[in-house]
């Protein structure tokens, strides 16, 4: 009796084991996912006709270090990929939805033909 036991004790131990180390390596991986640089959280479009449309967007920046023009580049990039090219685009970025939810901006830009 008492060596089941003890055999018992080593399998649980054993399973405990390996199942610690399969969390662990799931929490590295997770960690280890690429962050996105930026992310579009609010946009209104106003479309004129079938052929101009206006655009006011709210990003946040995901990253500390960035310089805030290239960053406008970037979601105008993003944007024009996405939703095609747009008259008066307004862009204003936020460094959390925090900042997003209390209006604190980091900057605005506006691109207009």
């Amino acid at each position: 009796m008492k060596k089941l036991l003890v055999g018992l004790s080593i399998i649980v131990l054993s399973l405990g084991g390996i199942m610690l180390t399969q969390a662990k390596q799931r929490a590295e991986s997770a960690l280890e996912t690429e962050v996105r640089e930026f992310e579009f959280c609010q946009s209104m479009i106003f479309q004129h006709g079938d052929d101009s449309k206006d655009v006011y967007t709210s990003v946040v920046v995901n990253v500390k270090d960035f310089d805030i023009d290239e960053m406008f580049e970037k979601v105008k990039e993003e944007h024009d990929l996405m939703n095609g090219h747009a008259e008066n685009l307004t862009i204003r970025l936020y460094d959390s939805r925090e900042s997003l939810k209390n209006g604190d901006c980091l900057g605005e830009k506006v691109y207009s033909d």
